[in-house]
Formats: structure tokens, sequence, C-alpha cells
């Protein structure tokens, strides 16, 4: 996504109001127009920075060093792991994944900040309509290996998506101090929100 559709999303989220009202505002009621105000005033003042200019690991690792430089690091999110590319050489895209998932978890112990890195999975779950597992992370087994948790949003089959709200899975596949398990959310689609 864009950085506009980012932020779109954000104050939806934040102010309650319907995604799709936002990107028509002609039908914003005075109400919508007050709470988009007030949630991006709070929004602005947060310590969030959203950059789609960082195509490579070795960038996000320089821009993390000027933001620590500036104490202002706390966390990373990657989102997702197979749009990063590493200027390294590597024989395939496989090995490339590899070394980005590598080096995101030298970027963690560098700057001791959590990374969320975001990834996208194998079509085999989804085909097969089976949970997710570890094994179904694309294009590489390295984000298993450097990973502390690893966690999957599933949809249940039988779902109906039509509906305004409706319940995701939150599985733990892995977690190296904790247990595994799962969770459920509601998710409310129209303002992008999850609540447990």
């Amino acid at each position: 996504m864009s950085q506009t559709q980012l932020c779109n999303r954000i104050i939806s989220n934040a102010a309650k109001v319907e995604g799709q009202l936002l990107r028509q505002c002609k039908l914003l009621s005075d109400d919508d127009w007050k709470k988009i105000g007030d949630a991006t005033g709070k929004i602005a003042e947060l310590p969030i920075e959203i950059n789609t200019r960082l195509a490579t690991v070795q960038e996000i690792r320089g821009r993390c060093r000027d933001l620590r430089n500036k104490d202002n690091l706390d966390v990373l999110i990657v989102d997702y792991l197979q749009l990063c590319r590493s200027l390294k050489k590597h024989e395939n895209r496989r090995q490339e994944i590899e070394d980005v998932s590598r080096q995101l978890k030298e970027i963690a112990m560098e700057f001791n900040i959590p990374v969320i890195a975001l990834s996208q999975l194998t079509r085999d779950s989804a085909r097969n309509a089976r949970e997710p597992e570890l094994y179904d992370l694309r294009e590489t087994g390295g984000i298993e290996q450097d990973a502390d948790v690893v966690m999957f949003l599933y949809i249940p089959p039988g779902t109906d998506e039509t509906q305004d709200n409706f319940d995701i899975k939150v599985l733990v596949k892995k977690q190296r101090n904790g247990p595994l398990g799962y969770a459920f959310l509601r998710y409310y689609k129209r303002t992008f929100q999850l609540y447990g």
C-alpha cells in the first residue's frame, strides 16, 4: 500500500470511521469529520514514521541507525518481508529472503528492539482449507529459524467474510520463551479494527 493508503487505514481505525467513506469524502457526516479531526491530531503527535522508500535491508538498517542517533527508535515493522531486497549477491530468491530474515534478526539484536516482519504464505494452506503451519512461510525456512515468535492470522472455513465483522483466529506456532496456542479476535472490516 502507498503511504496515503496506510494513513487512511490508521485514521479510519483511530476515528472509527468507515474506510470506504474516507475515500468518498462527500459522504462524510459532520460527526465523521469531527472524529477524523480528533484522531488525526492524536496520530500526528505519535512518534511514527511510515517509510515506503526503503527497498533494501541495508537501507532499513541505515535508517534505524539515524533514528537511534536521535533516540527515536522503539520498534521496526517491515511490511512485508518478501518485498525487501539485499545488496548481497545470491543464487536464488530463497537465499536472498533468508539473508533478509537473518539481517532483520541482526537489526533486532543490534538496536535492542522488537522487529515485526510480516510475511506472505504459500497458497497451499488456503487451497487445502487448513490452518497454516511454519512450513507455509513463503520462500524460506529462514524466517522460521530466525524468528522468536511466529503468529498467523487465520480465517476459519465457513466464515462469512461478507459480514461487517467476523472472528479471526490468531495462531501462535512458535514462541521461544512461551507457550503455543491460539486466541480469537473480532475483525471489523469497515474500520480495520481487531478486538480481543
